[in-house]
């Protein structure tokens, strides 16, 4: 499945996948086609025996056997005795998944359990998420008891510079809280009407959560009973629908456009270097009351 989505791409990434890690490890979501989003579920839960399963390890043409402890929940653990057989030698082998069209046998990795698709393209998703097209970017989002994916999703119907006058805002945030053990993932929360040019999602650490948007004229910050953001040049007035979000003005008048090319790290907890297409360095940092975030302040350095 994994490798039916990476050679399907549309493109619309230039032929790049997006995958990110649920900061608890607990999953890995990867995109590589549009309509579909495969989610890997890792093994989790309490000690499992170090006798659980043995990994070969070859060494100057010889092979051995290696003792491997890790956390498994009752579930993992038998699932993970299944997945290893011992020969007469009494090394450890993966349990055969399949067979190649070439006959050569497929392991699974016991580190994971069985992936699973999550159709999020055009309307099909079953929570209340419609109209969805091209995924642009996406994150896990910190302080949720289940993994939460968020999805930056353009519109079908998208944009440019010249229709701008008819259509504008056509970006959205979908939170998808993924229950590995059903298989289900329902939408918690969204936020419609983005700007067009939304190009990056970024997860805000703990407590505060929530994520940051980037477009080309703004950078927002939403969560699911907050939301605030700082315009980067004077162009944010006219691009940013005035009823998303409140967004401080431009007081050092900066120049700063944001593009795909952009990149965003957190330094802390509350300060964030972007650094822009043409090498400046900003800073961007939260103004917190308790654990809300109230505003954004952006200075150049």
């Amino acid at each position: 499945k994994l490798g039916y989505a990476e050679n399907n791409d549309r493109g619309d990434r230039n032929g790049i996948s997006i995958a990110c890690v649920d900061p608890l490890h607990r999953c890995i979501a990867v995109l590589g086609n549009d309509d579909q989003l495969v989610i890997i579920p890792f093994l989790q839960g309490g000690r499992a025996s170090s006798k659980s399963f043995k990994s070969q390890e070859k060494s100057n043409g010889e092979s051995q056997s290696s003792e491997t402890s890790m956390f498994v929940s009752e579930e993992s653990s038998q699932y993970l005795n299944n997945m290893v057989s011992t020969d007469q030698s009494g090394n450890g082998k993966g349990k055969t998944a399949g067979i190649n069209d070439d006959d050569t046998e497929v392991f699974r990795s016991p580190l994971v359990l069985k992936p699973y698709i999550v159709p999020i393209g055009k309307g099909r998703l079953s929570n209340n998420i419609s109209g969805g097209g091209v995924v642009k970017s996406m994150t896990f989002l910190h302080g949720y008891f289940e993994p939460t994916l968020l999805l930056l999703q353009e519109n079908i119907l998208r944009t440019w510079t010249g229709s701008l006058s008819s259509v504008t805002n056509t970006c959205n945030l979908f939170a998808l809280s993924l229950n590995l053990q059903h298989q289900q993932s329902p939408c918690i929360w969204s936020i419609k009407s983005l700007p067009y040019d939304s190009t990056h999602v970024l997860a805000v650490p703990r407590p505060m959560g929530g994520a940051l948007v980037l477009s080309s004229n703004a950078i927002m910050y939403f969560s699911q009973n907050n939301r605030c953001g700082v315009a980067t040049n004077g162009f944010a007035v006219t691009t940013v629908d005035k009823k998303l979000c409140n967004i401080s003005s431009n007081s050092k008048r900066y120049r700063l456009v944001l593009n795909a090319e952009t990149q965003c790290t957190f330094l802390d907890k509350t300060c964030a270097l972007i650094t822009a297409d043409n090498g400046d360095l900003y800073l961007l940092r939260l103004r917190v009351v308790g654990d809300i975030v109230t505003a954004l302040k952006l200075t150049r350095t």
